[in-house]
This record gives structure tokens, C-alpha cells and sequence, in this order.
């Protein structure tokens, strides 16, 4: 088929014809002949091989009814069939396969028929089928898949009734006419292209009167939208597209017989167009066609003007700046012209035809073809080594046309030197024997190339480096320590100069250099040191690895840890300072785990001593009389103490436990003023010092016991164990009795139900101004208590301590004040009230000065606090009347936990505190339990949450 042999962008359906040759030419000259001189008043021609024997047939119409097929013999010797003798005024034909069997189809546009139609070509003989009989001044036709069905669509335009329109193949050659438009004013020509690369054939068409080139872009169903290329092309008579400037679009060209002018208008590639002229002045002008026709590589132009009766071509002179050159200007009223290889010589000839000779024209294109001679065989080194580079040169070639040749070597390896002069270099990277060999082009026409040149015979062989040495250096060393390696023993077996790598076996390597070299590693672990060598001239050839040398390398430094726990409860202890001393210095803080941590040098010997500040972290309940009394007891030998209660005993550090420790602890505990050798609130750590020599490992558990001196109980927490219960209704209790007595106020402070009491405190807050203090009074079950008081103003610390139990459930203590002159009300803050260093109460009441009693008159069973509870919970009650009060804890199934409270009252408000054990004194399992309270005749019931 034609478009097989012709310069044709697979998009373009629009007879955009330029040839595609090995051979090119530098100078043209053209040969006219006569095809036809007998197609009355010739107007259009194209070009197609339409028998299919690979030589270029020429068609042709005009206003004479004739349509003709011209079939080429192959050597431009034509012979002339009628298609049709009564296809009246054929302003346009085409040929494409319209039904897809595989042979050229001829379609035709009549303009006095107004008809459009196609001709099936059934192996040479031609049927009709009219596809349009009624498109008024039917100019111009051409056949592509508009719709992208597979099926070949038929696009026209109709002069008088300025429409443009495609005929939808339903895919058995029955169309469906679609108008796109019917608004052009005056169309004549078309082509079909796809002009945004959107893969879609778009049409383009020039419109005389309109003074438009116009594009129609296709959606890809068949559904078009209109885009101007120019609204100032006066005249336009002819649009063909082609790729001009050869940048991958398509291009538009056009002629305008108004204006004389030729155009064309570059593509941006998103069908967006730029004007250019090429020729102002073609008098006349009417068809206009592209090609590369002197076979320089670059798109020409050949037009017609009919003023002139001239045919012409523009030698684009690769910039698309272009050269006119009048190939004939004897032809009178030349109309269509086309580019085609009528004669099968390689290049592009002309064909036009005259419509006032009623004769068809060719011109054949007589070009001096350019050849370009073989160059000498190439001349250079025979024998090499690999990686290593050589010079190859040749020459001899030469152009006929006396033009510049430059050169390209085949080294025989697969590699290709680039065009260029007559020497070029190469590295063999595999060893081998080789041809090398040369070729030439011209440096204009570069498709015009020589043959081979005879080859060079190149061998190459291999070069060797042996394996170098195991690495020497240390086998062990520490972290960011610069260790030193050597290597050697590698050589070239052609003596060439070596170069060392070195892997550190920690995923990093050296740069290529000498034997010698330094690392310092980064992590620790076992390693594994290798090295290799290479040519230092051709650095590719490489040895294999050589044996590793191990390494260990150690750390710097380790973590020494630890934490530090009090004596009996494991509780964290913050604030620590662990002072080093010895080759490491330094401090480490324990943290709100009671944890530290240290980073020390390896291999060194330290001290590890904790301190923590006098005072520091010493809650309200961590020193008491309790531990006073504990102290007495074991100093008489009445109790025992183990390792870390006894230091925490040893209250003036003297290494003797006597009572004089246990009173240095009870002035501690009220608040006096300690004596000079009092340690009470210092703290003692075990071991007091740790030692670690030649440090090699990480030491993780260097761990530190604390002891508060004055803390005998234990119990410490970093939290003081400090709650506050405020109360208006329960200031009388089982543990606490409030009365006033003349003038004075009086607070007793009684024994806990079933506690073994060896130890008493008592914190009151009172106001001054109101009240004064007159002293605390033992009563017959603390004759024997040590007695300290501690008076401030507005406040009194009481503490008492024995080394005997009381166990009697009856007033310990009474502390005594007497109301001032001043009225109003006194309030009483009884901030700790403490048998044995467990709080018993805590609470607020308020005193009015003018003695009246205080009368409970109702029962009432009061909510537990705290609830929940995990250690001790206080239920309150109180009674209006006197009577036998008990108060029990059963637990869900109704059964008897234990007993709290079970002894006469009288008529006020009271507490009873449960720990949580049962009446065998064990700890009961966390739950829900039931507390009840009898007085008289009143019973009332209540829950509390015990939790472990």
C-alpha cells in the first residue's frame, strides 16, 4: 500500500505523503511528463497504490464527469481505467479500504451531482455505492474510524451549503450523515489527524470566506467541539497536517489563494497553533503539500499557483526556514498537488494536474544520489588487557558531493563509538578476541552511510591480582578506639601498581588506598576484617577477598544501675544521690521508681555511697512515739527488733540501743527541738558503700536498702499516709470525748477497743485568742507513760510512750482548756490523734463559750471513711439515749465477721475503727461486707469496700 512507502505519521488519514529513504540527495532537478492530457478541465489527483504491486497509481477527476485510475507498471509507465464517466464536476477524491477487505477502495465528491460516493474495488473492477445524494456542492471527501468502532467513517464538506459532516459506517457500508457543523461558509478543503495526541482522529478544514483554518476536536465517539487556528487566512483553499518541525505533534499547513500565502502553524502539542508564512506572495496559490524531497531529513513543501501557472517546492533548510525553488511555471492553472515515489528510485516525485490542458502531470525528482566511499580498515592496538583503554583511527572515506564525512568504529564487543572523527578510544571490560571496524556518513545527509570497513583484529586478555594477606592488627579493642590494620602480598601479573580495600565486617568499608589504614568501630560485637586489591590503573580488575582477621571489640563504657527500696515495704526511695568516687566521679539520682543508673568507663574501680538529705520525704506518720515506745521495749529487752529497725532505733548513731534513743525519737516525733547528737530523720542506706574494680560488664543491680533513723514500725511511703476527717455531728467517740466542764473544755482520749497501746500522740490545733491550754493528765492506765508535750501558740503536741501494754478500753489521756474572756466560738483541729503510729482520728468540732450541753435526739448509723478502704476505716454512730451499743461486720452470706464494739454509752456520738480482720484477728478476702449497729431498740444496717 502507498502509505507503506511514503513519510507518513500513523495518525494522519489526510494524505500527508513524504518519503522515508536511506539514500540523500543534494541537489534537485525535476523532469516533467504527461500522464493524461485528455481529463477535461483536470481539477484534483491523488496518489495510492491501489492494485497493490507496490508501485504508486495515480487518481484523478475533474469537471468534465470523468473520474480515472491510473495504474502504474511499476517503472512510472501508466495505464488508464475509467471509474466513471458521469461524475459530474469531481472536485475531490481519495482512495482508502472502506470495507476493510484489503484492497483500495476510490471515494469521490461531485459537486454538480452534490453527491458523495465511494467505489468498491472487487480486484480491479469498481462498483458504485452512494453514501450522500443530496449534499449541495459537495468539494472535498476523506475516510477514517471517527467513532473508534473499527469501522471506516466517511468525512466531507459541502461548499454550498457550508457543512461539514461525517457519515457513520454502521459497519456493513450503510452510513448514517452526521453534521457537525453548517455554519463554514464556503469549505473546501480537509484532512483528518489526530491533532491533540488524545488518540482520536480530529479534522481540520479551510473555509475561503470564513478566512479560517479551523480544527474539530474529536471526544473519541464521534462528538466534536470547535478550535480556531487562524480567523485571518483570506481565501483559505487547502489544510493538510504533517509534523514539520519534527517534534512529535502535528502540525498544520495551509494555502490561501486570496492572500497569495503559504503557512503553516506549529503545534504546541495540546492542539494549540502558532502562525508562520512561508510564502507571501504565491500568486494565486491553491494546494499545498509536504515531503522531504531533496532527502536532507527535513520536512519540504511543493505547492501550485494558479495566477502563475507554477508548480514549486520550499527547501526547508532545517530550521523550517524555507528556499523556494519553481520546479515548473509552464503549467496552466495547476490545481492539486501531490508528493509521491512514482518511479521506485527513492525519492519524492511531484504530480498536479492542469485543469485548462485538461492533462495530468508528473515530475520526476533527478537528483544526484550522494554515496559515501568505505573507509580504510582500522589501525591500533592488536593486543591489550582488559579495563585498559586504546586508540583506534581510520580514514579514507569520502562524498561524492565533496561533503564532510565523520565516522563510527564497531569494536566488536557490542559497543558502538559515537559519531565523530576518525579516531575514537575504548576500555574492553571482558577478555576475548575482537573485530574492529569502521564506517562513514556524510555530516549533512547523515542516513547516507558507507559500508564496513575490513576488520581489525584485536585480542584481549585478562589481567590478574592475587589475593592479598590476611589482615595484621589487634584482635580485641573498645569502642571509638583508632585501631591500626595492615595488609599486603597482592601483585598484577602485568606489574602493575596495587591499591587495598578493607571490609571492617560492620557492613562499612575503606576507600581504595594504600596497605595501611586506621578504624575506630562504632558498635560493639565480634568482627571480621578482610581485605582485597585492585590494578591501580584498571581499577575494575579486583581481587577475591582475603582471610578475615577476628576482632572483638569491647565497650567504653558500661551501665551500672540499681535501686534503692525501704527496709520493710520495698518502697521505691527517690532522691537518692549515689556518689562515685575513685577513677569515675560523679553523681546519679534515683528517680520516682528508686531507681539509677550510671554510664562509667570500662575497666575502672569505683565507689558506689548513697546519701539523701535529713528530712527529706519524712511523712506525718513516719515517726511517732509508737517508735519511741518500740525503742524503750527493746532497750529493756521487752521486744525484739531485726537488722534494720535496730539502726533505725539507734537514734544518736552511738551503736547502743537505750532509752535515752527512744526519747530522742518522741521529741522528734512532737515536734521539739532535737539535741545536738539527735540523728532522728537521717538516713542510713545498706551496704553504705559498694565496690566495683576493673569494671568489664554492665553492673545492673546494685541495689541499696534505706533505713529512716526514728522510723522503728516501718511502713515509710514517698506519700504521707495523711488523711483528714471534718466533722460537725460526731465530735464525741469511742476514741475521743469532748466535754465542758465550768469554764473549761475538756477532750479525752481513749483506747482503741482491742489495742495493745504502747504509744500515744496527739496533734491539736486550737484558738488562742478564745482558748488557752492548761495542761494534759494521765489517768491510771498511763501512770507509767513517759509524757512529752510540745506547746506552740494555738498549738499542742502530746506524745507518751511505755514499755508496758495497755490494753484496757478506758481514757488514756485528758487534755484540758480553759475558755478566755472573749465570747464566741472556739474551734478545736484535732489534726492526729495516734495509738501505736495508726492515726485514730482526725477532725474539726467547734465549742460555744457559754457551757451549754450538747443533746443527740435521734440514732443514726453513719456512712464508713474512708470507703473504700485497704488499712483502717472508721464507722460513726451516735445514740439520743443511753443503752448497750454493738457494732459487727458480717459479711454477704449473713455470717458473723467480727465484733467491733459491744459496750454501755451514754447518750452523744462515737467511733469504731475496723482493720479489716476477723475475731480471730485474720484479714479478711477484699469485698463487699454489711455493718450493723444495735443500741436499745435500734438496729440499722449499712455496706462498706474492703480492698487488699
Amino acid at each position: 500500500m502507498f502509505y507503506q512507502k511514503i513519510w507518513v505519521s500513523l495518525l494522519i488519514i489526510c494524505n500527508m505523503i513524504a518519503v522515508n529513504v536511506s539514500t540523500c540527495f543534494s541537489q534537485v532537478s525535476f523532469t516533467r511528463h504527461v500522464i493524461d492530457d485528455n481529463l477535461r478541465n483536470a481539477f484534483t489527483v491523488f496518489a495510492e497504490d491501489v492494485d497493490g504491486n507496490g508501485a504508486i497509481d495515480i487518481i484523478a477527476g475533474g469537471q468534465g464527469q470523468q473520474l480515472a485510475l491510473y495504474k502504474n507498471n511499476g517503472s512510472a509507465s501508466f495505464a488508464k481505467i475509467s471509474i466513471s464517466n458521469s461524475f459530474g464536476n469531481v472536485w475531490s477524491v481519495h482512495a482508502y479500504d472502506v470495507n476493510r477487505d484489503g484492497a483500495i477502495d476510490i471515494l469521490g465528491a461531485s459537486y454538480s451531482l452534490n453527491q458523495v460516493a465511494w467505489w468498491e474495488n472487487r480486484g480491479g473492477s469498481f462498483t458504485k455505492h452512494v453514501i450522500d445524494n443530496n449534499f449541495t456542492g459537495a468539494e472535498a471527501v476523506r475516510a477514517a474510524d471517527m467513532d473508534g468502532d473499527g469501522h471506516v467513517d466517511i468525512v466531507a464538506v459541502a461548499v454550498k451549503v457550508d457543512q461539514l459532516v461525517w457519515y457513520k459506517n454502521n459497519g456493513n457500508q450503510s452510513f448514517s450523515k452526521i453534521i457537525i457543523s453548517d455554519n463554514l461558509f464556503r469549505p473546501h478543503y480537509l484532512c483528518i489527524a489526530d491533532l491533540d495526541g488524545d488518540g482520536h482522529n480530529d479534522i481540520a478544514v479551510a473555509a475561503a470566506d470564513e478566512r479560517a483554518i479551523t480544527w474539530w476536536k474529536n471526544n473519541g465517539n464521534g462528538n466534536f467541539s470547535v478550535r480556531t487556528v487562524s480567523r485571518n487566512f483570506v481565501g483559505a483553499y487547502c489544510v493538510e497536517a504533517v509534523d514539520l518541525d519534527q517534534d512529535g505533534d502535528l502540525d498544520l499547513i495551509g494555502a490561501a489563494h486570496a492572500t497569495n500565502q503559504i503557512a503553516w502553524w506549529s503545534n504546541n502539542g495540546s492542539g494549540n497553533f502558532t502562525k508562520h508564512v512561508v510564502d507571501n506572495n504565491f500568486t494565486g496559490t491553491h494546494s499545498v503539500f509536504a515531503g522531504d524531497i531533496d532527502n536532507d531529513g527535513n520536512i519540504d513543501l511543493v505547492a501550485t499557483a494558479r495566477y502563475l501557472n507554477e508548480v514549486a517546492w520550499y527547501e526547508n533548510n532545517g530550521n523550517q526556514s524555507f528556499t523556494k525553488r519553481s520546479i515548473d511555471n509552464n503549467v496552466i492553472e495547476p490545481q492539486v498537488v501531490m508528493l509521491a515515489d512514482l518511479d521506485n528510485d527513492g525519492d519524492l516525485d511531484v504530480i498536479s494536474v492542469s485543469r485548462l490542458n485538461h492533462t495530468v502531470y508528473w515530475w520526476e525528482n533527478q537528483s544526484t544520489p550522494e554515496s559515501i566511499s568505505t573507509p580504510n580498515r582500522p589501525d591500533g592496538a592488536q593486543v591489550g588487557i582488559v579495563g585498559e583503554s586504546y586508540l583506534y583511527t581510520t580514514g579514507g572515506s569520502s562524498s561524492n558531493l565533496g561533503h564532510t564525512v565523520e565516522y563510527q568504529f564497531d569494536f566488536g564487543d557490542g559497543n558502538y563509538s559515537n559519531w565523530g572523527n576518525s579516531q575514537a578510544t575504548h576500555a574492553y571490560l571482558i577478555s576475548g578476541e575482537f573485530n574492529v571496524r569502521a564506517r562513514a556518513r556524510c555530516s549533512i545527509h547523515t542516513s547516507r552511510i558507507s559500508s564496513w570497513s575490513s576488520a581489525l583484529l584485536v585480542r584481549i586478555e585478562e589481567e590478574n591480582i592475587t589475593t592479598p594477606s590476611r589482615p595484621q592488627g589487634p584482635v580485641s579493642g573498645r569502642e571509638a578506639e583508632v585501631l591500626s590494620f595492615s595488609t599486603g602480598g597482592a601483585v598484577s601479573n602485568y606489574g602493575h601498581d596495587i591499591q587495598y580495600q578493607f571490609d571492617w565486617g560492620d557492613g562499612k568499608t575503606s576507600a581504595w588506598g594504600d596497605s595501611s589504614r586506621n578504624y575506630s568501630y562504632s558498635s560493639v560485637g565480634d568482627f571480621q576484617v578482610r581485605s582485597r586489591a585492585r590494578c591501580q590503573l584498571h581499577t575494575n580488575i579486583v581481587s577475591s577477598w582475603s582471610e578475615a582477621l577476628n576482632i572483638s571489640i569491647l565497650p567504653i563504657e558500661y551501665r551500672v544501675a540499681g535501686s534503692v527500696s525501704y527496709y520493710d515495704n520495698q518502697q521505691p526511695v527517690p532522691d537518692v544521690s549515689i556518689q562515685l568516687t575513685g577513677d569515675v566521679t560523679g553523681f546519679a539520682t534515683t528517680n520516682a521508681d528508686g531507681e539509677y543508673q550510671k554510664m562509667v568507663s570500662a575497666e575502672s574501680d569505683i565507689n558506689l555511697a548513697p546519701f539523701k538529705t535529713k528530712n527529706q520525704h519524712v511523712g506525718a506518720f513516719d515517726i511517732t512515739t509508737y517508735d519511741a515506745a518500740l525503742t524503750a521495749r527493746y532497750a529493756l529487752k521487752l521486744g525484739n527488733l531485726n537488722q534494720y529497725q535496730m539502726l533505725a532505733a539507734d537514734a544518736d548513731k552511738s551503736g547502743d540501743i537505750l532509752t535515752y534513743d527512744a526519747a530522742l525519737i518522741a521529741r522528734y516525733a512532737v515536734g521539739l527541738t532535737p539535741g545536738s547528737n539527735s540523728c532522728v530523720g537521717e538516713w542510713l542506706f545498706v551496704p553504705s558503700v559498694r565496690q566495683i574494680q576493673n569494671i568489664s560488664s554492665d553492673h545492673l543491680s546494685e541495689d541499696f536498702i534505706a533505713v529512716l533513723i526514728g522510723n522503728v514500725h516501718g511502713g515509710w511511703s514517698v506519700q504521707e499516709n495523711l488523711y483528714s476527717l471534718k466533722t460537725n455531728d460526731f465530735f464525741n467517740a469511742a476514741s475521743i470525748k469532748k466535754r465542758q466542764l465550768n469554764e473549761q473544755v475538756e477532750f479525752l482520749f481513749f483506747n482503741s477497743g482491742e489495742k495493745n497501746t504502747i504509744a500515744v500522740y496527739i496533734d491539736l490545733m486550737f484558738n488562742p485568742k478564745v482558748v488557752q491550754y492548761v495542761g494534759v493528765y494521765k489517768t491510771h492506765l498511763t501512770e507509767q507513760f513517759e509524757l512529752i508535750e510540745n506547746v506552740e501558740s494555738g498549738r499542742v503536741r502530746i506524745g507518751a510512750y511505755s514499755v508496758n501494754v495497755v490494753d484496757e478500753p478506758d481514757v488514756l489521756f485528758r487534755v484540758s482548756f480553759r475558755h478566755g474572756k472573749d465570747s464566741g466560738e472556739a474551734t478545736f483541729e484535732i489534726q492526729k490523734y495516734m495509738l501505736n503510729g495508726e492515726t485514730v482520728f482526725s477532725g474539726i468540732t467547734q465549742v460555744e463559750q457559754n457551757m451549754k450541753e450538747i443533746t443527740v435526739t435521734d440514732y443514726l448509723l453513719g456512712q464508713n471513711y474512708p470507703d473504700p478502704f485497704n488499712s483502717t476505716t472508721v464507722i460513726p454512730f451516735q445514740t439520743p439515749e443511753s443503752g448497750r451499743a454493738r457494732v459487727q461486720i458480717y459479711n454477704l452470706s449473713g455470717q458473723l465477721v467480727s465484733t467491733l464494739f459491744d459496750q454501755e454509752v451514754n447518750s452523744g456520738n462515737y467511733l469504731v475503727m475496723w482493720d479489716g480482720s476477723n475475731s480471730r484477728g485474720e484479714i479478711v478476702t477484699a469485698g463487699v461486707y454489711i455493718y450493723r449497729l444495735q443500741i436499745n431498740n435500734f438496729i440499722d444496717t449499712n455496706k462498706l469496700l474492703f480492698l487488699k
